[in-house]
């Protein structure tokens, strides 16, 4: 192979000397300026030296601010698995967390500049005392984090400077779901317009952004069903939006236990709007479900009533597993059951079933005392 043969540094006005040298494609570039002309040669020699190894880096790269370039990813990347544009969800939450508290500090540095000190530094001063908590940091830490590497990959840095051990990791705050009888008192506590959807987030696992999406075709009575297609959330200064659901592994069809059955074709009679394409869940008025007035409202009564005034509408999402783990199913219909994609390996090597899950919704349903709740009278704790 034809060794590379450096430029004659050029002497600039100024007195210094120019390194120069010529990349891949042939095109001249500087390696920098440097006091006498002995350096400009060492310089060009050494990146001459990673050229031939092919560990070549093109200086002239990475010249963009981390806040231009964090502007052009959370409008343009795209997921790695469904290859899909980040939900709008998303980049609402990208963008707070870029705003608040990442840009502020680190926006103005380009991104050849921002070294993994600074980012210590930083990431020292948002997970400590005066900073908004360990879970925001945590957050913000993983976006960072996941926009560098997308850098590396467009070759713009050589190495992702968030190389934090444990910093994007999350407090752990172990959270156990209600028991079957607490559930059947939120059920019954709860305004009846959103009794069904109680019990959907108990025993089927879905998220309250699901619920407030799905529609009369997502619901099959007859085959004993629920289908999650769609995501619903409310975005500050651009209102509802409807979008895809959380993950691939989210959008998913889930076994009802029958004895819901009835409960939810009561409510498909009473409260749904009429069309297949109507929302299930609606207000009082005949609004699509805002989640924030639903949980400030109807939901803050109802767990009042029952003694947990502590519980969060998405720790109903504990239940089915508690629930589901006496019928002794595989863990990947359990994931496939609350729209989870890990473990991967186990995705990799067990597939769920429709008939799987049927068996598992069935089993479960033998043991809801609910099953005789359309007889059950409603008690004088409901609420509004």
């Amino acid at each position: 192979m034809k060794k590379r043969k450096g430029e004659k540094p050029r002497e600039l006005d100024s007195g210094r000397f120019q390194s120069r040298y010529r990349d891949h494609e042939g095109t001249r570039r500087s390696g920098g300026t440097f006091a006498t002309e002995m350096e400009a040669i060492s310089r060009t020699r050494a990146i001459l030296v990673d050229l031939d190894r092919g560990d070549y880096f093109d200086p002239q790269k990475g010249q963009e601010t981390l806040a231009i370039y964090a502007d052009t990813y959370v409008r343009t990347h795209r997921v790695t698995k469904t290859n899909e544009l980040l939900t709008e969800g998303t980049k609402h939450q990208y963008c707070w967390q870029l705003d608040k508290h990442v840009l502020p500090v680190l926006g103005a540095v380009e991104l050849r500049h921002l070294t993994r000190s600074k980012v210590k530094a930083w990431n020292r001063a948002l997970a400590g005392p005066q900073g908004p908590g360990e879970s925001t940091a945590a957050k913000c830490y993983r976006t960072l984090h996941a926009i560098c590497a997308a850098a590396v990959d467009d070759e713009l840095i050589r190495v992702n400077p968030c190389g934090i051990r444990g910093a994007g990791v999350e407090p752990y705050e172990e959270r156990i779901g209600p028991t079957q009888p607490q559930v059947e008192a939120l059920a019954d506590a709860v305004d009846e317009r959103y009794r069904a959807m109680v019990l959907l987030a108990a025993y089927c696992g879905l998220r309250i952004g699901e619920l407030g999406a799905l529609k009369q075709r997502h619901l099959d009575p007859m085959h004993g069903t629920v289908t999650v297609a769609a995501s619903a959330r409310q975005i500050p200064g651009r209102g509802r939006h409807v979008g895809p659901p959380k993950s691939r592994a989210s959008r998913r069809t889930v076994a009802i236990p029958p004895p819901l059955l009835g409960i939810i074709e009561d409510h498909l009679s009473r409260y749904a709007e009429p069309d297949p394409d109507g929302l299930v869940f609606v207000g009082p008025k005949g609004a699509a479900l805002n989640a924030s007035n639903f949980t400030a409202g109807a939901w803050k009564k109802a767990r009042q009533v029952v003694g947990m005034p502590d519980l969060h509408f998405h720790d109903l999402r504990h239940s089915p597993c508690q629930f589901g783990a006496a019928t002794r199913p595989t863990e990947v219909q359990l994931m496939a059951w609350m729209g989870q994609s890990s473990p991967t390996m186990v995705r990799r090597y067990q597939w769920p079933t429709v008939e799987g899950g049927a068996e598992m919704a069935r089993r479960m349903g033998e043991n809801i005392t609910m099953a005789r709740v359309t007889e059950l009278p409603r008690t004088n704790n409901r609420v509004t």
